[in-house]
């Protein structure tokens, strides 16, 4: 497995992350959970993950889902601080996006920023 790390192992069990997937590629759980583990395999499987996450983020935010946007922040944190970098095949964010987004939450406010 490309890049394997505690963190890689621990993700096929994250049920927060495959109802994620699941959301994001409008699967079923388990076929969710086969999905991440392929990714796994994948130079670009942990970025892609990440991407994914980062897309619902934007989606919950767009629709006020507050309580959700909090949940997927936890889950995006815990994939940049758990899982190796691996390289990202598509072009940079700024070449793709009218903005770059950074994600975080003021740990005094509980604020969430973009």
């Amino acid at each position: 497995m490309w890049g394997f790390s505690q963190g890689a192992a621990a993700l096929p069990d994250r049920e927060d992350i495959i109802r994620t997937v699941a959301a994001h590629e409008r699967l079923p759980a388990p076929a969710a959970q086969e999905k991440l583990a392929g990714l796994l395999e994948q130079p670009w499987g942990t970025p892609a993950i990440r991407q994914m996450i980062r897309d619902e983020i934007d989606h919950a935010v767009a629709n006020s889902r507050w309580p959700e946007v909090e949940a997927l922040l936890d889950s995006y944190q815990w994939c940049c601080g758990n899982l190796p970098k691996g390289v990202d095949r598509r072009k940079s964010v700024r070449e793709t996006r009218d903005r770059p987004r950074s994600y975080c939450c003021s740990a005094s406010t509980g604020a969430y920023s973009q």
